[in-house]
């Protein structure tokens, strides 16, 4: 008996200490120490949204957060990982059954067990408990056990991933939906701006004071006008549709009230240092997640070079009479160890621990691809807002002087120094101007959206 406990202790202490395979080591490093085009270092706020100060806006992704499907299939995924990590955390320990058996023999005369049954026909009843348990000498399963939980880990940056991702699909679709009601509006004034013309133009042309190319012009413009408009209408639907999608509902089953500007933010964004990428982008611990857990499968693989050893238990009652199952002298048990070492197996573990190798450089450089991307994405949308918050000053310089030219142009029409047709041209330029304004917002509002989405900004899983 003692010299079983000394065994058994000794498999205790031997167990946690022995890992076979690569062991854990840093990942490649990119220091960077600041964007090229960043105007405020800032850290970046998580709920960037708020800053449109736009209440529409912000129920709009609250509800996306909690019913878009890709949102909810991501969070699925976590517990389907969740589940794997459980079931290998459960292959480390002894599964334990119950057992029942009821047999009944009969031998040949010829057969030497005749002799010991005296010819009869003997039956045998057991109940009692079985046990397999495969001791983890080499880590194997412990290293499947980790493989599974950083696995686990990176389902939940991925869906961590997939909710800044729709955050900021519903916030660029939102911007494209108040633009292109914004426009809607304003293509109906030139519309009507233009059938006024047409009818001033014709009356003209009646008095013979204007000639017909002058009308048909007039006439072809009131025509792109329109065309210009049905298409702003299309768009209209089109980004509710897509509005109601991302909220995981059915056209028209939601309801967007219009606004009267392009929501904006009109303070620098705050995009933080480059390393805090590292630490913000789900997409880079993700791919951290999948590279630790390729090493942890490439260290299970070469376990399976050496020797797994299994027990085997059982212990119950048993008897040749059912009735006697619970008295005295029916209690038996069985150890049963065993060793599997494979030692032919025709380059099958070494090709497997190759691929398994070959898989976790994958994942290392995967991993560094993603954190340059990041950077070069961070970058890139840098340079587009800045570029487009520069439209934006110039549309409104644009749009103040002509502004001021329809003044004036208004002024001498009063005075009778202008014609009607000068002065709906000028207002019809000062629309168009408004309209740039919208155009140039948009694209302001939505290369902010696509930078706040890079750097990471959203809510955590």
């Amino acid at each position: 008996m003692k010299n079983k406990l000394l065994f058994v202790c000794g498999i205790c202490i031997f167990l946690p200490g022995c890992v076979v395979g690569p062991k854990k080591c840093a990942l490649p490093s990119h220091p960077m120490q600041s964007f090229t085009n960043q105007h405020n270092q800032k850290p970046v706020v998580d709920l960037w949204w708020h800053q449109f100060n736009d209440k529409q806006l912000n129920a709009l992704i609250e509800q996306s957060v909690q019913s878009n499907y890709d949102v909810l299939l991501a969070l699925e995924k976590i517990e389907e990982a969740r589940a794997v990590f459980a079931l290998k955390t459960g292959d480390m320990f002894p599964e334990i059954g119950a057992l029942a058996l009821a047999a009944k023999t009969k031998f040949g005369d010829d057969n030497p067990l005749n002799r010991i049954t005296g010819g009869r026909s003997p039956s045998f009843f057991l109940l009692g408990f079985d046990a397999l348990w495969e001791v983890d000498i080499w880590g194997k399963l412990r290293r499947l056990r980790e493989a599974a939980g950083y696995d686990m880990l990176a389902a939940i940056e991925t869906a961590r991933d997939v909710q800044i991702m729709i955050i900021a699909e519903v916030a660029r679709a939102y911007i494209h939906l108040q633009s292109s009601q914004i426009n809607k509006e304003l293509l109906e004034q030139i519309v009507a701006i233009d059938q006024e013309l047409l009818a001033v133009i014709l009356d003209k042309k009646n008095a013979g004071i204007e000639n017909q190319l002058v009308y048909e012009t007039q006439k072809q413009q009131l025509t792109v006008s329109e065309s210009a408009l049905a298409a702003i209408i299309v768009q209209v639907e089109q980004a509710k549709n897509m509005l109601t999608f991302l909220l995981g509902k059915v056209p028209h089953e939601v309801s967007f009230s219009p606004v009267k500007e392009v929501p904006t933010i009109g303070q620098l964004p705050q995009t933080g240092v480059p390393s805090d990428l590292l630490r913000r982008r789900p997409d880079i611990k993700s791919a951290e997640k999948k590279a630790a857990a390729a090493l942890e499968l490439t260290g299970a693989a070469v376990a399976e070079w050496f020797p797994s050893f299994k027990l085997f238990g059982l212990i119950g009652t048993g008897s040749i009479h059912a009735s006697r199952f619970f008295e005295g002298g029916t209690l038996s048990w069985l150890i049963f160890p065993s060793v599997q070492w494979p030692i032919i197996n025709f380059g099958r573990i070494k090709a497997n621990v190759q691929a398994k190798e070959s898989a976790h450089r994958q994942a290392v450089l995967t991993y560094s691809k993603t954190v340059i991307e990041a950077f070069k994405e961070v970058e890139d949308f840098l340079i587009s807002y800045y570029q487009a918050r520069y439209e934006v000053h110039i549309a409104r310089d644009r749009l103040q002087s002509l502004q001021t030219n329809t003044h004036l142009t208004e002024s001498l029409y009063q005075s009778g120094l202008e014609s009607r047709i000068e002065y709906l041209n000028s207002v019809k330029e000062v629309i168009l101007g408004k309209i740039l304004i919208t155009n140039a917002q948009e694209v302001e509002s939505t290369q902010l959206i696509g930078l706040y989405k890079e750097l990471g900004g959203g809510w955590h899983v």
